[in-house]
This record gives structure tokens, sequence and C-alpha cells, in this order.
């Protein structure tokens, strides 16, 4: 393009040839400095720009100069006849989206300003940025920009950016037909594009009305959640939970939600066995011991393994030089860090070293190597990083591990403690809860509660240290995790000082702190003599996570926890049963979902099902792959989402769309419990594999026909019969559907051809539903259901109507289901007696006949007054 710029505006000598950084002064590149229309009418060559802009800072902050201020309310128009492309190559969502340049191609727009100041670009042509999502290069046009100063004299760019859903799906979600793009630009000039959460907060205030658009609002709210959190905790999110999570999507299965351990389970302790035996000074591999209650003799370090919930688990019982067989001696189990082990923690604390001068066993247990992968180790605690459904049953282990030593070693009953650092002690705060019956106190060393740990049955002593510069369990601690976080095991941490006062009110202390310092530390006491417990903060002024010396750190929990033994016996009945799992209705997907259906109601979401079948016949013939976007979404996310919907999204491989018919392609069938009943049946569940079926409209309204792959599973009269849905037809239920809708449904007659043979049943059968206030399937049509599938054989029908009367009466004791059994009773008995007085008259054959006739007569006479009565 051939411009020259007047020599006031162009770029200084040493600046031409680079691109200027955003933080610099636009050189007076005017871009679409042009003339107004009525100058134009005089100049039919539009002047042109002065340089092309080398950056998006550049360029907005001549659009900015450009465009005002002028005078108010008054629209100018503005044409440009150029061409340039400004490189962006901004990332989100871990480099799967980007924003890769702006583009302008002879732009035109007008302008408005209004009283405040702010300037409407309105009628934009010519301008577009071209985004790559998911490695798919789209380019959307700038349909509108909004110029205004914020609250800190900063003046943002609100671009209107065309939506790339199409025009019949946004109807779908109730989407706008643009979505907002802001990019803010200082006093120096320097330019700030959307962060992470403000364009998802931004997206999600772009949809919502329809099931589907709240359903889309909500997912756009957990990410901004999401992405806030990680912009506020940089040092935490990279540190530990970025890295974590990256190990756990890269080793983690597609199927790792579908064959995920269940519950924990109780340990068969017969499972035990010990493995080897190191003594002190000896060299490794010495003989295993010949069962798990033998007794331990000597000081040493034991190596042993227990099998727990399936898995072999390791721990180490360090028996120090002072031990006596004959004397009690007190224990601690001391629970490592995260990607820790028992004897990385071992060195260091030194805590042999404090063991053998204090007189203590030291037991070190190991955390589950997950998914075999090196240094993937955490507690199963309910505040650490654990998928859901992943279990290790490390309470059971906990417990088993006291239990054992305690076979084996002459352990004082009243003085066994527990202390943990980091993520270990998250596991001491579960464990704390679990096993308020056989501990005594605990140590805590740079850890933090969630709030949500069960309480335990018994006060216990607690010691308790943290570091103020604690960069990974903050000090004032991380308690703006988003639920979605949560979900997935994201760990929430309370200030420090919380768990102090949380076990200060359980162990009943009501006197206040006591507070003394020492050098960089800031030492709280609290105890209650009545019950022999105590609290101490040990607060370490500019300490880190972990302290230059850890050994002292343990001492001082030690010197702290040895003062403060069990008043009572244990007592295994006070510990109580921690669940770390949430419960699927109480996952933030699921409840989002329940509630967004109450919100819209049967009837909105009825008007949703029919926008959505419109859209998906206007989109173009191809395929999409559910399952590898639902990878890539979690593999830019880390976040490994294992609610209901996200199981049934990864498992649907491919959606491929051929004119009107729809092919579902997936990994696994899918089954939906359904439990509707209808008469003398009830509709069990619904398996979805591989399905197709062919899109049509009957009367204005969806019908899906020749459906393969959806078989429903039901019982009827006790039998377990499975049917195939063929076709699905929505009905108008009262005029224009007043009522709302009926869903018809199509499928096969699961009788043997012999049974529908003798009972004159059809091939096929319909099904009628509706949808109450609660979503909930109802059959409308029982009586018809139950007579299609029984057939037309009047015997057989009064039969079962007699059944179902029955049965009616037994579930819904009333005045009109005793009637109508009575009528039965009436009709049986008063044929019964007529066959009686014609056998009396005929006898022989003849009343034998008689009575085969009443006999079968009853049941069609209550089976023809049925027919006459059904509406």
């Amino acid at each position: 393009m051939d411009q020259t710029a007047p020599i006031a505006n162009r770029l200084p000598a040493d600046a031409q040839g680079a691109a200027p950084q955003d933080t610099t002064k636009p050189a007076g590149l005017d871009l679409m400095q042009v003339t107004r229309p009525e100058e134009a009418k005089s100049h039919h060559v539009l002047a042109k720009a002065s340089s092309e802009p080398h950056s998006m800072g550049q360029f907005l902050s001549g659009l900015d100069r450009n465009t005002g201020p002028g005078p108010q309310q008054i629209a100018a128009q503005f044409a440009r006849r150029e061409n340039f492309s400004i490189p962006l190559n901004h990332h989100y969502l871990d480099n799967s989206l980007e924003i890769k340049s702006l583009e302008a191609k002879n732009p035109s727009y007008s302008v408005s300003t209004a009283a405040d100041g702010t300037r409407t670009l309105s009628n934009v042509t010519g301008l577009s940025l071209n985004f790559n999502t998911f490695g798919i290069d789209e380019k959307l046009a700038v349909k509108g920009i909004t110029i205004q100063k914020d609250d800190g004299g900063n003046t943002t760019f609100a671009m209107q950016v065309e939506n790339p859903i199409p025009p019949q799906t946004q109807k779908v979600f109730n989407t706008t037909a643009t979505v907002p793009l802001t990019f803010t630009i200082n006093d120096n000039g320097k330019l700030t594009l959307p962060k992470d959460s403000e364009l998802f907060y931004s997206l999600s205030r772009q949809s919502g009305g329809t099931l589907p658009g709240m359903v889309l609002q909500d997912a756009m709210n957990d990410a901004g959640s999401v992405a806030e959190f990680i912009e506020k905790n940089p040092t935490w999110v990279n540190t530990i939970m970025k890295p974590f999570l990256d190990r756990y999507a890269k080793d983690l299965k597609a199927d790792v939600y579908t064959n995920a351990p269940g519950t924990l389970q109780s340990i068969d302790t017969t499972h035990r066995v010990i493995g080897k035996i190191v003594q002190a000074g000896a060299a490794a591999g010495g003989k295993p011991l010949a069962h798990p209650q033998t007794k331990i003799q000597a000081p040493g370090d034991y190596h042993e393994t227990m099998q727990i919930d399936g898995r072999e688990r390791t721990f180490t019982v360090h028996v120090p030089p002072g031990y006596d067989p004959k004397k009690p001696m007190p224990m601690v189990l001391i629970n490592h860090g995260l990607s820790q082990t028992g004897e990385s923690i071992e060195s260091m604390l030194g805590a042999n070293q404090v063991s053998d001068k204090e007189g203590f066993i030291a037991v070190y247990p190991d955390s589950v190597n997950w998914f075999g992968v090196k240094d993937l180790r955490t507690w199963d605690s309910g505040n650490g990083l654990v998928l859901p459904g992943q279990h290790a049953g490390d309470i059971h282990f906990m417990d088993n591990i006291i239990g054992t030593a305690k076979a084996q070693l002459n352990v004082d009953p009243m003085r066994v403690y527990m202390i943990g650092h980091s993520n270990g002690g998250m596991l001491t705060y579960d464990a704390a809860a679990a096993l308020s019956g056989e501990l005594a106190g605990i140590g805590i060393l740079n850890s933090a509660m969630s709030g949500h740990e069960p309480q335990p049955k018994e006060p216990l002593s607690m010691f308790n240290t943290h570091g103020t510069a604690d960069s990974i369990i903050p000090f004032n601690g991380l308690t703006d995790t988003p639920p979605l976080l949560r979900d997935i095991g994201v760990p929430v941490f309370q200030p420090a000082q919380y768990g102090t006062d949380y076990y200060k009110k359980l162990d009943g202390i009501t006197a206040p702190y006591t507070v003394t310092k020492s050098g960089d530390q800031t030492i709280s006491t609290a105890s209650n003599p009545a019950n022999g417990t105590a609290v101490e903060q040990v607060t370490v002024e500019g300490a880190d996570h972990v302290y230059r010396n850890m050994q002292g750190a343990l001492t001082q929990a030690w010197n702290f926890l040895k003062d403060h033994p069990r008043q009572n016996a244990p007592n295994a009945k006070d510990n109580v049963i921690v669940e770390p799992d949430v419960p699927v209705e109480d996952l933030t997907t699921v409840r989002q979902l329940m509630a967004d259906v109450k919100k819209r109601g049967t009837t909105g979401i009825e008007q949703d099902a029919d926008n959505f079948f419109d859209a998906a016949r206007t989109i173009a013939d191809g395929s999409i792959h559910p399952s590898v976007l639902f990878d890539k979404i979690n593999q830019s996310t880390k976040l490994p989402f294992n609610d209901p919907v996200s199981r049934f999204i990864q498992n649907t491989t491919a959606i491929t769309k051929k004119q009107d018919q729809i092919s579902i392609d997936r990994k696994t069938t899918a089954s939906i419990p359904l439990d509707v009943g209808f008469g003398i049946g009830q509709l069990k569940t619904m398996d979805i594999g591989n399905v197709t079926f062919d899109m049509a409209k009957i009367n204005g309204y969806p019908e899906l026909k020749n459906i393969t792959g959806i078989t429903l599973h039901a019982q009827v009269a006790g039998h377990d019969l499975q049917s195939k849905i063929d076709d699905i037809s929505e009905l108008a239920d009262g005029v224009n559907g007043a009522n709302g809708r009926i869903y018809r449904a199509t499928m096969d007659n699961p009788l043997p051809s012999w049974a529908r043979a003798i009972l004159f049943s059809p091939k096929q059968f319909n099904v009628d539903l509706k949808l109450d206030s609660n979503m909930t399937p109802m059959v409308i049509n029982q009586v018809m259901t139950q007579r299609q599938i029984l057939g037309k054989n009047p015997w057989v029908n009064g039969i079962a109507d007699e059944a179902q009367d029955v049965v009616n009466l037994k579930n819904r004791f009333n005045l009109s289901n005793t009637l109508t059994v009575g009528s039965d009773v009436a009709l049986t008995t008063g044929a019964t007696y007529l066959a009686y007085r014609l056998a009396l008259r005929l006898g022989g054959t003849k009343a034998k006949i008689a009575a085969t006739l009443a006999f079968v007569a009853a049941p069609m006479a209550i089976d023809f007054i049925r027919k006459e009565l059904s509406p």
C-alpha cells in the first residue's frame, strides 16, 4: 500500500523497521483519519491514514484519538481504503484458545458520542479478529466498539465480535448475536488484554433463559471462578496444583472414572504381612517375620507392608535404642507431605535422632504411589489432591498401623500421637476426627484445615506451627477455592489460627491464650486442667513452608505433646467414619443442573427441546467428536470432571449428521435409570449405545424415526423384559399444545412371538410419557399400554384387570379402589352362581361346560366394562 504520512506523524528513525511495544505512546499513527461525510462530497478520494499500526495498542490509541471527543449524540461516518494485520498471539486455556491477530480490509464505521463521553462505533465493516480454538482457525467480524473511561482513568475498548455460533443454535442457548471482548489502555499507552476470568465472566453474561443457555452460563461462570482463583494464587497454583494435575492428566486413562475403586471398605487384618526387617547396623534384606503379631524385641528400623483395600501399603517403624519390651513407650506416627515418602520426611525432620533422644517409637507411613507414577504421592484425605472416586483407605491404614504396632511392641496406649507436615497434616486432621478414641494428641507442621472435617468425639491436645511467609499453604489461608475445584480434590486452606481455635473450642478451653515471644516465634498456649488437654500455636515470622530447622519444629511438637497424654483409656467406639467423597448429588455441576431444570420448568424445557431439534436440522453435514473436545478441555484446564454428564460426553466419540440422519458413536453403553410405573409393569432403565435415527417433523412437531441403539429395560408382571425403541414422536397436549407436550415412544413388543399369537398382541406398542413439574416422566396411557402388551384376548385382559385392581387397592386403600375390587368380586361370584344353578339343571358334561363358560365369562365381562369405562 503506497502511503506517505506527514513528517510529524512518521516513526522516529530508530524505530522504523521494528515493531514498537504497546507500552510506547502512539507515534502519530492516526488510523482511519478520514474526512467527514459532508467533506467527502467535495473530496471524492478519501484522505489516507498516516502509517499502518504496528501493535494493537497503537491501533486502539489511534482509534481513540480520531473518534473524539466530539459533539454529543452526533453520528459521523468514517471509511478507509487500506489493508493491514496486527499480530496479537494472546493465549487462553493453556494455549487451547488464541487470539491471533486483528485484520483490516477497507474498514468503515459510524460513531456517536453520548452525554457521558462514551463513544459508540456501530455499523463496523472490514474489521475482524482471527482466532484459533483447539487447532481450528476462525475469523470473526468486529460489529461494534464502545470506547469509554473506567474509574481508574484507563480507556476501555469493548469490541462486539461476531458470535461464532450459527443463528439457529444461538436460539438454543439464547445467546446474543455478538460476544464482547474488552481491551484496556492506560495513560502510558500500555495495552491490557482480557484476563481468562474476565473473558469467561463476560461470556457467561451472553447466554441464559433456556436450559442449554443456563447450563452454558453456569459453565462459563465456573470457568471464570477457576481462572480467577488461578490468577489470584499464581504461586500456589504453579508450584503445587498445576504440576500435580499435569501429572494426573498425563497418566489418567479415559476409563478411570468408570473403573474407579469403590468406597472405603473394612480391612481384613488377616492379610497383614510383615516384609523386610532392617536391624540397626544390619544389612537390608533381613528375614521376614513369621506373622504380623510377632513381637519386636530389639531397637532398629522395621520396613513393613500390609494390604489395605486391595493395595500393598508400606510403612517403617523406628524403635529407639532405649526401648525395653517390658516398659510401655510412647509412639508417634509422622505423616509426610505431598510427593514425599516416610524416608524423606524422616530425613527432613531428623526424626530418628529426636526419637532416639526423647524415647518414643517413630512410625513413617508411605502414601499411595498413584497410577504407578514416580513421586505422584498424596494422602487420601478430605482436603488433599485426590480425584473423586479415587481411594486409598488411608484412615484405615493409620488405624491398622496403630493396631499392628501395639501387637508388636509395648506401646503406651495413653500416649499415641500423630504429627503431619503439609499434606500429611491434612491427613492428620482427618485422622484426629476418625481416631480420637485412640489418639492422645496431634501435631500440625505448616498445614491447614478446610473447615469441613468431621468433629472428633473426644478432646485432643493439639500443637500447630506455621510460617508467616509460607508460599505453599499460606499463613492467612486459601479460602477462595471455587466449588468446582473443591469437587475434584483441590483443597481449601483456612488460616493457620483456625485449626488452633477449633481444637481450643473442642477441648472446652475457655481461658484466653497466653502469648509469649522468643526470637522470631510467637507462642500462644491455652489449656483445660479438667480434661488434661491443651493447644499451642507457634507462629514463625518470615518462615516459608520448610523451616531452616525442621528438627527444631518436631522437637517443639514432641515437647508439647508428651506432657498431654490421654486421660481416659482408648475407646474404639469413639472413632468415627470419615467419608472423603462428595456425593454425586452434591457435586457443583449436578446441583447447578438441578437448579436450572427447576428454574426453567417443564414447559420451558419442552420448548428448548424443540429449538434444539430445529437447530440440529440446520447444521451442515459433518461430524463432531465430543470425547476429543472434552479431553482437550480437560488437558487445558487440568480439571478432571467426574459428574454423570461429563462421563456421558467423555464416552461419546462422534456425532455425525448426514442430511436428516444422526449417528452417535460411544465407547460404552450408558444406562439411565427411569423407574417409571405403568399398570402391571415398570420401566426400569434405558440403555444408550451406538445410536442412529432420522429427524422429521409431523404436524409441526419433532419426530425421531428408525431409531437404533436405544433399549428399554422393563419389568412386566414380575418378569424382566427388554424392548428396542423404534420411534419417538412429540404430540401436542391440548389445543395447540396448551398443556405442554406428550412424548410417544413406539417400541418393539418384548413378548415372544408365540405369546403374542396367544394374546392377539401387536408387534409394536406405544408408551405415552409426560413430564411433571419436577421433570419426572409419567406414563399417561397406562391402561392402553397394558392392553397393547397383553393384546386383545378379552379373557387374559380381564384376569390382568382383576389382578391390577387388587394391586391398586393394596397400594392405595380408598373407597374407589374398594368399590372396583367389590365389582370384580360381584361379577365373578354372580357368574359362578349362574353356572352352579345351570349345572343343577343340566348335570353331567353340560354342567362342566357351563362351569367353564362361567370361569371365562367373568374376566371377559370385567374386560368389557373396563374398555367401556376407559377414556
